[in-house]
């Protein structure tokens, strides 16, 4: 028998806390594929309509992606403040205004504000923050939590696509953008419940208050201006958690979700490009994609159950998908039948996705719930700086060899310090 969810949230309903922070990572989860994949589906229409190259739709949906890692580090203070609810309901309300004020857009540089500095910032705040309260509100069943949560990722990788070329073929990309604010407004809802159900005052007790002075001339006195200056650099480094870059368990698990991270981004870009270039159509590539979707749905579901109910303990989790994720990316160019693909990229995505809830659950157990937000806020900034300096090399690469047996191979190599991150987690006796 499994052992019943623990909300240790407090509100007017306790027991509604958990079910509302899965629902509104959920919706997080739902949103961000489903708002990047519209863009992709949209970017021909885009194209012609603003009359640019495909590259700069790509650009601005790239920088949808990076925005929403730099902005990170700043979401704690901003809990803290305002609490997670309203920060939540201003996420939505950014969200539902960034595609409605995009479709008004006369220019690509007017669609490149809108998204960037809307979409961008609060996907990025809700990422942060809807993990943090997924972590505070379960101390049994973490990993179950995070599972059903992140389902929401896979059915807005289903639902997005289809839908969102319906919508444009009945209301061309204007309507269609519309539509999508108002959907992308729900995330709203999620704050007013976690209000309602939820811990959403602010917590200003974390503030370390800077104390005045009586005039100008005790305000210039050197002894009162260096005092000053130490109490704003230490509130500084609390709010902002700067403490955690001298933590060797924060840059391990850094190096385990950034790694890993990176390499299945990479793959979603060239997987399709590497397979047509072994003689498969198109409609072969969307299948073995569609079938490891459906692979990672399942996956995500499985690990919460296997991690929770302690038939395999995190890092083995976390060690087998990171195993399994080095040999299927060294493996993949050589591989040239239907049926070895298909399983190979099925495994891919099972273990790649399913990672990611045994990092929460780690992070969760080694740094404590306190520093979640300034751990998914840094962690993002550092994935978005990996993405920047080395997501131009696997095309480098193929582009001098005309293979992709080095790509693959390079991605491959990029989860061996994941892999080694968790044995030295293990041999610490940290996880």
């Amino acid at each position: 028998m499994g052992q019943k969810i623990s909300c240790r949230l407090t509100g007017k309903a306790g027991g509604w806390a958990g079910p509302v922070a899965v629902l509104t990572m959920w919706t997080y989860c739902f949103m961000s594929t489903g708002v990047i994949k519209a863009l992709g589906v949209m970017l021909p229409t885009l194209r012609d309509q603003f009359e640019t190259k495909s590259w700069v739709i790509g650009w601005i949906t790239s920088m949808v992606v990076a925005m929403s890692g730099f902005i990170g580090p700043f979401v704690g203070p901003l809990v803290r403040r305002f609490g997670a609810s309203g920060v939540i309901m201003t996420c939505g309300a950014m969200l539902g205004l960034a595609s409605i004020a995009g479709s008004f857009a006369i220019a690509t540089y007017q669609l490149a504000l809108a998204y960037t500095l809307l979409a961008g910032a609060g996907l990025g705040m809700s990422d942060v923050i809807s993990k943090q309260v997924v972590g505070r509100c379960f101390d049994q069943n973490h990993a179950t939590a995070i599972g059903i949560a992140r389902t929401g990722a896979s059915m807005g990788l289903f639902i997005s696509a289809p839908v969102v070329q319906i919508l444009l073929d009945a209301y061309g990309w204007r309507g269609t953008m519309l539509l999508m604010g108002a959907i992308c407004s729900h995330m709203i809802l999620c704050g007013a419940l976690m209000h309602q159900y939820g811990s959403s005052k602010p917590r200003n007790e974390d503030y370390q208050e800077i104390q005045g002075v009586s005039d100008f001339s005790s305000a210039i006195h050197p002894a009162n201006l260096l005092s000053s200056l130490c109490t704003i650099w230490k509130s500084f480094v609390v709010n902002l958690d700067l403490k955690l870059f001298l933590d060797i368990r924060f840059w391990l698990t850094a190096i385990i979700y950034c790694n890993s991270k990176f390499a299945i981004d990479m793959w979603k870009i060239y997987f399709v490009s590497s397979v047509v270039s072994r003689g498969f159509s198109l409609e072969d590539a969307a299948a073995f994609v569609a079938v490891g979707g459906v692979g990672s749905l399942v996956s995500k579901l499985a690990q919460g159950f296997i991690v929770d109910r302690g038939i395999l303990p995190c890092w083995a989790v976390m060690a087998i998908g990171l195993g399994c994720g080095t040999v299927s990316f060294c493996t993949t160019p050589w591989l040239k039948s239907y049926w070895s693909i298909m399983l190979l990229s099925s495994l891919l995505l099972m273990t790649g996705y399913g990672l990611t809830i045994c990092i929460d659950v780690a992070v969760k157990q080694m740094l404590g719930v306190d520093l979640l937000a300034g751990v998914y806020g840094w962690i993002g900034i550092l994935t978005t700086i990996l993405r920047c300096t080395l997501g131009f090399l696997p095309g480098l690469m193929y582009d001098y060899s005309g293979s992709y047996n080095a790509p693959f191979f390079f991605l491959g190599c990029m989860c061996m310090p994941s892999l080694f991150s968790v044995l030295v987690l293990r041999y610490k006796q940290l996880v």
